[in-house]
């Protein structure tokens, strides 16, 4: 497309050079012309490059989001991620200045997650890759930890010290008086 212009430029040139009193209007056509397409080159180089940039950010915010998805136990809530998020990157996920309405667009839109929904709660799960597969594996294999909180034992039961949980007359009664005396007994009341 740039040569086109070029020699088109190169034409226009030659035949306003040849007229004389046209050359300064040629010229100054040649320049518009060069600048106008100029411009459009630049502005779609900027909107390439913005695109880009888009693109190389998705695939950057992506790797992180995956990260902490795969560094978990599934199932993986998307607003555990998300409040971790800015403990890694400094700052949160800024999906709005990307474009999209919400997070959970924002990682659709990569194509490398999976989202389902049970109720208010949305859970990722990033799509398997070559690269990650055998992490995730490892990860869902692992053990869960055993809680080192240590608990305190039931507190037991303490018996009423008032007079009426017990019965004083089955303890104070004369059963005790009125039964045989045993030989030693006998024997200390014979002195």
């Amino acid at each position: 497309n740039n040569n086109n212009n070029n020699n088109t430029i190169k034409t226009t040139t030659k035949v306003a050079s040849s007229s004389g009193d046209t050359t300064s209007k040629a010229n100054k056509n040649v320049a518009a012309n060069k600048s106008n397409t100029t411009n459009n080159n630049n502005s779609g180089n900027n909107d390439d490059n913005n695109n880009n940039g888009k693109q190389q950010r998705l695939k950057y915010i992506a790797n992180v989001v995956r990260a902490l998805v795969t560094s978990r136990k599934p199932p993986c809530k998307l607003r555990e991620v998300l409040n971790e998020y800015p403990e890694i990157e400094g700052e949160p996920l800024n999906f709005r200045k990307l474009g999209y309405t919400s997070a959970k667009d924002l990682l659709k839109a990569t194509g490398e997650f999976s989202f389902m929904q049970y109720g208010e709660e949305t859970y990722i799960d990033a799509v398997p890759s070559q690269k990650s597969a055998h992490i995730s594996s490892m990860v869902r294999q692992q053990k869960s930890s055993k809680s080192t909180r240590i608990t305190a034992a039931p507190q037991v039961r303490q018996p009423k010290r008032s007079d009426q949980s017990w019965n004083k007359s089955s303890y104070s009664s004369n059963v005790f008086q009125r039964l045989p005396a045993t030989g030693q007994q006998q024997q200390q009341r014979a002195k």
